[in-house]
């Protein structure tokens, strides 16, 4: 087995903060009714409570096809790492 070029930069890339915030949305879901219930009525009228976890759902969706968009730096970043080794 073998890392790929530019595995360093891998807490960098937007797919892994999507990841990370989409999981903590959907994990932390009762954590998060709480902070919904101390929100002023208005708030709470302006969109349904299911939308926080569709949300966090959907983060974790686009995550995928956000893997395949070249951030360019990261990108250069891994070019020259494979390149020094």
């Amino acid at each position: 087995m073998e890392l790929i070029s530019g595995w360093r930069t891998w807490w960098k890339q937007i797919s892994t903060w999507m990841v990370a915030a989409g999981s903590s949305i959907v994990a932390f879901a009762p954590e998060l009714m709480e902070i919904w219930r101390s929100l002023p009525i208005e708030v709470q009228a302006s969109f349904p409570v299911e939308w926080i976890r569709a949300f966090g759902l959907s983060l974790v969706i686009a995550s995928i096809p956000a893997k395949l968009i070249r951030q360019r730096k990261l990108y250069e970043q891994a070019q020259d790492d494979l390149y020094a080794e």
